[in-house]
Formats: structure tokens, sequence, C-alpha cells
């Protein structure tokens, strides 16, 4: 778990949090989210005065204090995480949200507070409160605070039912995951209940079947305006919600804050990407998941850009989270490129696909949707997802899901994204043509064969109605992104017959080589087969001396002839005629490459094959 260092965006993308599912972790939206307080959000410089703090649920219910001597201070980094906090300093510090009915005038409701207290001594110490004071019970919504022997306290709709956490002494200089919910449809002994990350639960009795719509302002770090103490701790994260999360949307919140703020949970840590060995993916975790037959959460988007949605095998204990390195969101990457890709995004996502138990499982395919404001939607054709299905960390060699759609404002959608599994990484690639051109062909199969007896590579592919197209064009790269023409094959189908074709790459200089079909159209456009992938294992019975070379180098084995010798540059082209070939012997070639410009290459005897530097 570590804090990003550089989160900026790119030229045209913002974060947009006001659509469903869009609540911390995927959980709610601005319905039912009534206020959501991250201090990463907060935009100035490190050690200034706090006069506002932006509220992000969509409610614009904001954080504010107008009085200097009460203002709190950001601080870019903390020991949460390294995360930013609101530093309130336990003397008169607080921040006032104004009355508004989402607040309180409900029959149920949820808090959760990500902090590091300082000043806990016994006395009262609140990290929220709405009411007049202790001593008048009209107004009195609810306060939730430290008091004696340091223990948590929470009072719903008056203090006669008043209760602190059992067993439980909390310490200064400890980052804590506080949260607490009431129901008044619950049994009167267990209404309201208080959490500590998710391995401490205490439910105990409070007779309010409802929260009274009081008119008094929230008061962030003191049990109401105006009391006679107040908390000093960091702030990182407020969050409140205007009902009673079940398990399944308490598990979601719990992984987000604690992924996040490099916090442990005990009984429902799903996400395991925000570990430090799995590489710190830290940001805008969100997830969907089955707790039960009755318990599920099929969408979700977090505070994010990307949304998961509709997975078509999601069993019951089965979970699919994601959070991202902090990367910008721009098409800024040119290296890991996989085939027909041009750029991917800086940022990746990482997911944690498993049971309550960590044992990976598989949710099905799913649709996955991305925010990107300012893209031209026109060119949807040219997005597409790629997943790491191998997890080996790498998006080269990888095949880029094509078929993204635009939904209409800046979303972008692929329906029944696969490949992916626990651990997997996602990111969004540009590709080098537009997938949603149609076909001048109907390409029915496309496959390489490897030919062991010569070392050959034979491509083969079925088609119909090839009455649009012009030419086929054969391709192949070293590297899957730089590409040689091999061959032009002409069509000979007439109207919509079913053709054949078979070509034989002979020239193949072996190791890593990848195959495309280029389609070309008679009206001048073209489209592209998927990218076949094939290796052919070098062998070495030869020996090249020296390389790097200068100007003249030799090579050595038995049966060496300069006719079998050839020499390709990095993007797969023949240089063979560059070089002064001359025979010394049955098993020994004087090869002269002063004419090769400086690089690498390729050089090839029958099966033996080796790369040489050019200085």
């Amino acid at each position: 778990m570590l804090k990003s260092t550089a989160l900026g965006l790119g030229a045209f993308f913002y974060i947009s949090i006001l659509v469903a599912q869009s609540g911390p972790g995927g959980v709610g939206n601005a319905s039912t989210n009534g206020l959501w307080l991250l201090a990463d959000e907060i935009v100035q410089p490190n050690a200034s005065a706090v006069v506002s703090w932006e509220d992000l649920s969509g409610n614009a219910n904001h954080a504010s204090q107008v009085t200097a001597s009460q203002q709190p201070v950001y601080y870019s980094t903390s020991a949460l995480n390294g995360m930013p906090v609101v530093r309130l300093d336990g003397s008169d510090d607080r921040l006032i949200v104004d009355d508004v009915d989402i607040l309180d005038n409900t029959s149920s409701i949820s808090y959760f507070a990500v902090i590091r207290p300082y000043n806990l001594n016994g006395q009262p110490k609140g990290i929220l409160g709405k009411r007049i004071t202790y001593t008048t019970d009209i107004e009195y919504a609810y306060t939730w605070f430290f008091w004696d022997n340091r223990r948590l306290n929470l009072d719903v709709h008056t203090q006669n039912d008043r209760m602190a956490f059992p067993g439980l002494t909390f310490n200064n200089s400890t980052n804590y995951l506080l949260s607490w919910d009431f129901d008044g449809s619950r049994a009167q002994a267990v209404r309201s209940t208080m959490y500590v990350d998710d391995t401490h639960r205490f439910a105990f009795r409070e007779t309010s079947t409802h929260l009274p719509n009081s008119n008094q302002v929230l008061a962030i770090g003191g049990l109401n305006d105006n009391y006679t103490g107040y908390l000093s701790a960091d702030y990182a994260e407020v969050i409140h919600f205007n009902y009673a999360l079940n398990d399944l949307e308490r598990l979601l919140v719990n992984n987000y804050l604690a992924g996040k703020y490099g916090l442990p949970l005990t009984t429902s840590d799903v996400y395991k990407q925000d570990n430090p060995e799995n590489g710190n993916y830290d940001f805008d975790i969100a997830g969907i998941g089955r707790m039960n037959a009755t318990s599920a959460v099929t969408e979700a988007r977090g505070s994010g850009v990307l949304t998961i949605r509709n997975p078509d095998d999601l069993d019951a204990n089965e979970y699919l989270l994601w959070g991202h390195d902090g990367g910008a969101l721009t098409f800024s990457r040119t290296n890991d490129l996989p085939p027909l890709t041009n750029s991917l995004l800086a940022r990746t996502w990482r997911i944690s696909e498993t049971d309550l138990t960590n044992v990976p499982v598989s949710v099905g395919s799913v649709d996955v949707a991305i925010e990107l404001p300012g893209y031209d939607a026109a060119e949807a054709g040219r997005l597409a997802f790629i997943v790491d299905t191998d997890n080996d960390g790498s998006f080269s060699d990888e095949v880029p899901s094509g078929g993204v759609t635009h939904l209409g404002g800046n979303t972008f959608q692929l329906n029944g994204l696969a490949g992916h599994r626990d651990g997997s990484r996602l990111t969004l690639g540009l590709l080098s043509y537009d997938a949603s051109i149609a076909l001048p062909v109907d390409l029915l199969t496309f496959e390489t064969v490897r030919q062991e007896e010569d070392e050959t590579v034979v491509l083969e592919w079925a088609v119909e109605n090839e009455q649009d197209l012009a030419y086929y064009t054969v391709e192949r790269s070293l590297d899957g992104s730089n590409w040689i023409p091999l061959v032009t094959v002409r069509p000979r189908a007439v109207g919509s017959a079913l053709a054949t074709y078979r070509y034989a790459d002979t020239s193949s200089p072996g190791g890593e080589l990848y195959y495309r079909l280029r389609m070309n159209d008679i009206d001048g456009r073209h489209h592209y087969s998927e990218v076949r992938r094939h290796y052919l294992t070098p062998t070495r019975t030869a020996v090249l001396y020296p390389n790097p070379v200068v100007s003249v180098m030799w090579l050595t084995g038995k049966g060496m002839s300069e006719e079998k010798i050839r020499c390709y540059d990095a993007r797969g082209g023949d240089v063979t005629h560059r070089l002064e070939i001359r025979q010394l012997g049955d098993n020994k070639v004087e090869i002269r490459a002063e004419a090769l410009p400086g690089g690498m290459y390729l050089l090839v005897h029958g099966a033996d094959r080796r790369w040489m530097q050019k200085q």
C-alpha cells in the first residue's frame, strides 16, 4: 500500500462521481450517500488552513469553518498510508456541515470514519455529532465520541440509550477504521451497532425507531458545535449513508477504506492488490459480489472512472474488486504494447477475484465501461480493453479486446470482457485501426502452423463474401508493433462462395513471431484479423564473433554456407543485401557489415538464430 506521488490527469480527462453506484467502494449514490469527505480530493497547499472541505457525495454538503482560529490544517501526506489528511488541533478546531434532511430524519443510518486521534485522555472527544448539547433532548439526532477510559461511545436519538464499546481502549497516534449504524426495524436489543474495522462488532439496545429531523448542524471534531472540548485527530475520510448497510455493502466499503489507507481487515479482506507485494493498487477501489442468494451487488464504480457490471457467473461467496496504481488518465504509455495498439493508458487496474477465504473464483465475463470526457465518440472503435490473462505483468503478449461502443455522454463500454482472473491487470489501449469498421469479407478462420521439418510457418485462412475485397496482405512482426508485408494475395472466389488460402513463410527469422492478415476493401479502407503469435525455437550450431561488431565478423560451424545466411533488422525486414559474405572453407564464413547502420540485427543460418549488435 503506497501513496502515489503522480496523480495528474490528461488534457481531456476528469473524474466525475455523480452516477449510479458511484458511492464509496461502489456502494450507493447521491440519493443514499449523504456525505463523503475525502482529504485526498482537497486541492490546496500543504500545511494550509481548511476553510472548506468539499462533499463528493453529490449533495454538496460541504464541511466548512469561517472562523480562522477554529480552522483545521490540511496535510498532503500522513501516517495513514501516506495519504492526505485534515488535522484538528483538539483546542477549538472543528468543521461544520449545515443541517439537511438526508443526514437525519430517517429510520436507519450508517457512518464510517478513518481517523488517527492524538488527545484521548478519558474526557469526551467527539468524532462527530448532530445535537444542541447533552442536556437537551430536542433536536438530538446522534453523537459519536470517545470518553471514559478512552472508550468509543454512541448516542442515537438522545443519550437515554448511550452505550460504550466494551472491552476496547483506544490509543493515541493509532490509525482506526470506525463505523456505526442504526436500523429502527431491528429488534430493540440490537438496533444500534458499532464496529472497529471488521474485527470488532458490538450491537446494543436502542428504544427509538426513527431519528428526528434535527435542525442542528453536523459538527466534525466535536460532540456538537460550541462544545467544551474537541478531538485532536487526523481525518482522512468521513462517509454517511441514509440507511443501514447490509453485510455485503459493509464488506465493500471496508475493503475500499482498508486498501486505501493501509488498514488491516481480519474476516473480510477480499481485496489483496493493495499489498506492496502486489503493486500497491490502492486507489479508487470498488467491487461487486454476492454474499448469498439474496444479497448481491452487480454494478459498481466508486470514486473512479471504471464501472464493472453484469457478471454472467456470479455465485454465492464470490467477489470481484479492483483498484488502480494512481497512473495518469492519458494515453501516454508507448512501451509494453500489444499487437495493433498504438498506446496504452498510463493507468493500470488490478483485480481480486476470490471468495472470503481468498480462494480464486470466476464471476464470468463482465461488461466494463469507462468515463472519457472529451474523447471523440466517433473514435470509439479505436478503444480496446486489455487484460493480462496470464498474469505475467505484461500486456505485450495479450490480444486487445475491441468492440468498444459509445453509450452516450462520456461513457464508452465493452460488453462481455473475459479472460480476467484473480490478480489480473487491466488497462485501456488505442488501436492502430477502427474495430467498428465492417469487414470487406467474412473471415471464418485465420491460423498459423509450424512446420518442424523445414522450420517454416504456414498461414491458412478461410473466408466467404469476397465481393467487396480488393486483396489480402500477409504481415509479420518480431515485436507485435512494427510490421512488414510479406505477400499480397488476390481474392479468387466469386460472390459469397467459400474460399481458402495458404501461404508458407519460408524466410522466417525464428524466435518470437507475430502474424496478421490485412483485408483491403475496394474503396480503400482496410481491416485486420486477430494477431497470431508463433515461436520457433532457435538452435545454436554456430559461433559468431566478434559481437558486437564494427566492420568484420566470422561465423563458424559445421556445414556453414554463405548461401544460407540471412540478416533481419529489428522490424523483421531482410537486410542481407547490405552484407558482404565470403566463404572461407567448409565451416567458416566471413561477413562484412560496414554498410549496416548501428543497431540490433538477427542473423540466421538455417535453424540457428542469434542477435548481433552493429556498432
